[in-house]
């Protein structure tokens, strides 16, 4: 017995946003040794272009890497809402807490989930900011007054831009729950 049109289609959708959230996983993992290698860069470099600068471009790459890891995770919580959605239309409640986890069944998926995504846009961050203040606080490199206020500035100025931007990746989440069905 063949699948019908409708079935053919959820199935294909299905999978396809099962490609989306691999995709989306992939991408995360391929940042780790990209960050870290550009992370041993800088430290490496910081004799040829200087403490100040090295901090400076440790401090951008942080946010960056940052918010591409909140981006990569309001795919993801997106691709599993219709995962979820699609689901309902072809699962029996006896799979539930079977196939899929329980806590699905009424799709129910926040914004900000445990999943590596926000673990690792917090953790750039910390990483950054650890290396910052160690070099500042303990290296036999020494900066002035005004570039550790600038590297300061630097840090509050993209950690302000960081927040509105999770919270309009948040807010395009709710209006994305809000308007499906």
């Amino acid at each position: 017995m063949g699948l019908t049109a409708r079935e053919q289609f959820l199935l294909d959708f299905y999978n396809n946003v099962w490609l989306n959230v691999r995709r989306a996983e992939t991408s995360l993992w391929i940042l780790f040794p990209i960050y870290f290698t550009t992370i041993i860069g800088l430290l490496y470099s910081r004799d040829q272009i200087g403490i100040f600068l090295m901090l400076f471009f440790l401090s951008i790459l942080s946010i960056v890497f940052s918010a591409i890891a909140f981006n990569l995770n309001s795919w993801f919580v997106r691709n599993m809402r219709l995962v979820s959605k699609s689901e309902g239309e072809f699962l029996q409640e006896s799979d539930y807490d079977r196939i899929i986890p329980e806590k699905w069944a009424n799709l129910k998926i926040g914004f900000i989930n445990k999943e590596p995504y926000c673990i690792t846009g917090i953790g750039y961050l910390l990483v950054g900011l650890t290396i910052t203040i160690y070099l500042i606080a303990y290296s036999n490199y020494s900066l002035s007054k005004e570039q550790i206020v600038l590297l300061l500035l630097v840090w509050g100025s993209l950690l302000i831009c960081e927040f509105f931007y999770v919270n309009s990746l948040r807010k395009a989440y709710n209006l994305f729950i809000k308007e499906t069905p």
